[in-house]
C-alpha cells in the first residue's frame, strides 16, 4: 500500500494582483453542484459549505475537538448537553438558538431531505431544546466517536426561519455568505460582518474579504492560472504539472521558488493493491503473499511517480490511525 499521508498545498500572491490579496481565489476543476449543507458530501463542497456555516464544534489542524457555535459542552453518558455561544447570528442577523440545532439536525433526518447524512445521527434517539441557548441530544447508547460525527458539515447550524433556496443564498453563521453563484462558471463568497470568531490578538476574523471559486475544468489551465498569479492556490499534485513545478527531491523548482510557496499538511487518504485470490494457487499462502509485499519498493515509487509527495508504508491500516500496528503485514 502506498499512504498518501501530505496534502500539497501552493499557494501565490503575485505582483499584478498585489492590491487584491485580500480576495483569495482558486480553482474548482471538479465544479459543484449543491451547496445544502445535508448533500456536503464531496470534498470540493465541504470546502466551500464549511465557509458558509458553523457547527456545534469544529476540529482544529492536529484534529482536536473544540466547542465552535456551542460556548461549552457535557458528556454524561449518552446524554450530551450544548450551551450556545451568546452573539452568534445568521446572515439574517438573528441570534443562533437551540431551536435551529435541533431543525439542523431534525432535518438530516426528512425524507424528502434524503441527506445521506442521516448517518450521522444513526445513535440518537432524542434532540431536545432545554431553552433558547441550551440543547440537549440523547443517544441510545454511549458512543465515543459522536462528537467527532457533530464536527462535519453534515452538522453545519442552519437557521430554521430561512424559507429560501440553500442553493442560491446561504443561511448559516459562517466566516463568509454566498454573494452569487453561477454553475460551471463561478462562485463568490463576501466576508460576514459580525461573524463571531476572533483571533488571539482579539481582531476579528476572517481578515480576508471574500473568496472567489472558478470552475474550469482543465487542470493544466488551473496550474497556468496559479503560476500566472490568477489563482492564490492549487491543492494536489497531478501529473500534467509535475515536472514543471517541482524537483526530483519533491521540492519546488528553481524558477518558482520566488512566486509559490509549498506546503505539506497530514490528509488521510490510502491506496491498496490487492490481488484476486483462488485458493486452489500458491497465493493462497501467507508466506507468498508476504513475499509479494516485501518485493515492492514503496520509497522508490513514492520519490519517483509522486515526487515524495507522499508517505510510503507496508501497514495494511495506516500508521496515523486508531488500531494502528507498528510492525509490517
Amino acid at each position: 500500500s502506498i499512504y498518501l499521508s501530505i496534502c500539497l498545498m501552493i499557494c501565490g500572491c503575485s505582483d499584478v494582483k498585489k492590491d487584491d490579496c485580500r480576495v483569495f481565489r482558486y480553482n474548482e476543476s471538479s465544479g459543484l453542484s449543491r451547496l445544502d449543507p445535508a448533500h456536503s458530501s464531496s470534498l470540493e463542497a465541504i470546502w466551500v459549505v464549511d465557509q458558509m456555516y458553523d457547527g456545534l464544534v469544529e476540529l482544529t489542524p492536529d484534529l482536536k475537538i473544540i466547542p465552535a457555535v456551542a460556548e461549552s459542552y457535557e458528556v454524561n453518558g449518552t446524554v450530551y448537553t450544548f450551551k450556545i455561544r451568546p452573539g452568534v447570528k445568521f446572515k439574517s442577523g438573528r441570534q443562533v438558538e437551540a431551536r435551529d440545532v435541533v431543525y439542523s439536525l431534525e432535518r438530516l433526518r426528512n425524507p424528502e431531505v434524503a441527506s445521506p447524512g442521516i448517518s450521522i445521527l444513526d445513535k440518537v434517539s432524542e434532540i431536545n431544546d432545554l431553552s433558547t441557548l441550551e440543547v440537549e441530544i440523547v443517544l441510545e447508547e454511549e458512543f465515543p466517536p459522536f462528537l467527532g460525527l457533530l464536527s462535519t458539515t453534515f452538522a453545519s447550524i442552519i437557521d430554521s426561519e430561512f424559507e429560501g433556496d440553500l442553493n442560491v443564498e446561504s443561511a448559516g453563521s459562517g466566516p463568509f455568505f454566498m454573494k452569487w453563484w453561477v454553475k460551471d462558471v463561478a462562485l463568490v463568497m463576501h466576508k460576514s460582518p459580525e461573524y463571531w470568531e476572533r483571533d488571539e490578538e482579539g481582531k476579528s476574523l476572517p481578515y480576508l474579504e471574500a473568496v472567489h471559486v472558478e470552475f474550469v475544468p482543465d487542470m493544466g489551465s488551473e496550474y497556468l492560472g496559479l503560476v500566472q498569479g490568477r489563482y492564490d492556490f492549487i491543492s494536489g499534485l497531478h501529473p500534467a504539472y509535475m515536472e514543471d513545478l517541482m524537483n526530483d527531491e519533491g521540492g519546488l523548482a528553481d524558477k518558482h521558488i520566488e512566486s509559490l510557496d509549498l506546503y505539506r499538511v497530514p490528509y488521510v487518504k490510502t491506496d491498496y493493491v490487492g490481488v484476486v485470490v483462488d485458493m486452489d494457487n500458491e497465493l493462497s499462502s501467507n508466506l507468498v503473499r508476504k513475499a509479494l509485499s516485501l518485493s515492492a519498493d514503496r520509497a522508490t515509487i513514492a520519490k519517483v511517480l509522486r515526487r515524495n509527495s507522499v508517505l510510503s508504508t507496508d501497514h495494511f491500516v495506516p500508521p496515523s490511525l486508531p488500531g494502528a500496528s507498528e510492525y509490517s503485514v
